[in-house]
């Protein structure tokens, strides 16, 4: 999988729309275990995030939010 298709994903798991899918596990291809995301203007993300099957968020602080990535198998 290239560095490109990885954006693409993390792209797709951030679509505030709604759409969702195999973003999560799409993600655990390239040993991704933890999601970050920093202070600032991307706050709108967090309840996406939060909604994401496959993300348990893990802590909050300083306005950066850390999920974990559920490992689940189909």
């Amino acid at each position: 999988m290239s560095q490109h298709h990885a954006g693409r994903v993390v792209e797709r798991l951030t679509d505030i729309s709604g759409r969702g899918g195999d973003e999560v596990t799409a993600l655990t291809g390239y040993w991704v275990r933890y999601v970050l995301l920093s202070s600032g203007p991307s706050a709108d993300l967090i309840p996406v995030l939060d909604g994401a099957p496959g993300l348990r968020r893990l802590s909050s602080a300083g306005g950066e939010v850390l999920w974990s990535i559920s490992w689940v198998t189909t």
